[in-house]
């Protein structure tokens, strides 16, 4: 519970710091959201955020001293970002692994020997379109079977992720907002 000293502080009143520290929760944890939603375009941005936001946390904690308010934040944020990249590899290899164990091919089997016949041209050519149309008229029967499976193993790698990061976010926000350390 917030008591009357723990009161976050207007902007007028936080240290440059303090608006560094905050300024790097929102880059930070934006591309990661950025990085959510469904567009190329969007995606590569939010690569290039995470780059800058994370190159800009390293060379924080370089430049802070011992115990300070900024060190313990970067320390902090890096920590958030190597932890949620192992969790990522997991829940990913644990969802692939499931998603193995109970897909349907069978729906692909008649588009596998069209591909089969065409398979040195599509490779000499470079041209993956004719792998696309080849394998058209199988994915919508495949992804009709599969729906449910699909489905189940997106959740499954990016829920534990996103849970993380989202308890990460708040807490350390929290904190930077109340200038306490972390």
């Amino acid at each position: 519970m917030d008591t009357a000293d723990q009161a976050p502080q207007t902007p007028e009143k936080m240290s440059s710091e303090q608006r560094k520290i905050i300024a790097l929760y929102l880059l930070f944890f934006g591309s990661i959201i950025l990085g959510v939603l469904p567009s190329l375009y969007t995606a590569l941005f939010s690569v290039v955020l995470l780059a800058v936001s994370m190159t800009a946390i390293y060379l924080l904690r370089e430049h802070s001293t011992n115990d300070s308010f900024s060190k313990s934040h970067a320390i902090f944020l890096i920590r958030t970002f190597w932890t949620a990249n192992l969790y990522l590899v997991i829940s990913t290899v644990g969802s692939v692994l499931i998603f193995l164990m109970f897909v349907k091919l069978s729906p692909l089997n008649p588009c596998v020997h069209t591909v089969m016949d065409h398979a040195e041209s599509i490779l000499l050519s470079n041209d993956y379109t004719l792998l696309t149309k080849a394998v058209a008229p199988c994915e919508e029967k495949f992804m009709a079977l599969n729906d449910k499976v699909i489905f189940i193993c997106v959740i499954l790698a990016a829920f534990p992720v996103l849970a993380y990061l989202t308890a990460r976010f708040t807490r350390g926000f929290r904190k930077a907002v109340l200038d306490r350390n972390i």
